[in-house]
């Protein structure tokens, strides 16, 4: 049976000398898959942010459209020096590991801030 390889997988049991390094070298290559894709996500994200506050500015409260809007915003620009930073740094276990961390604590953030959507704008 084959093994399913994931990026952050918590088994650390030896493995041959070629299984490790077919372990990192997939790691490395779906977190390289992750960052490519995570800047089209930001910059999509970003745009849509400011394109829905400018829609529902004088639906919902402004505050509310603001904090989003920032919320947003900055962990999208956070998501963009964190893919600088780790971008082609993917040979060291630990970097790898950091960058997953990095990039899903702030997939997250973004995900909190858009499900704060249906609480506010629907009564």
């Amino acid at each position: 049976m084959s093994e399913i390889i994931l990026p952050a997988d918590v088994d650390d049991a030896p493995l041959r000398d070629e299984d490790a390094h077919l372990h990192e070298a997939t790691r490395a290559t779906m977190l390289a898959e992750t960052l490519q894709l995570g800047r089209y996500s930001a910059v999509t994200q970003g745009a849509l942010v400011l394109m829905l506050a400018g829609i529902l500015w004088n639906i919902a409260s402004q505050a509310y459209l603001y904090g989003l809007a920032a919320a947003v915003t900055a962990l999208c620009a956070a998501a963009f020096v964190a893919l600088a930073r780790y971008s082609g740094r993917f040979g060291e276990r630990a970097v790898a590991r950091e960058a997953f961390v990095v990039l899903h604590v702030l997939a997250l953030g973004r995900g909190l801030a858009w499900a704060s959507m249906p609480a506010v704008l629907l009564p």
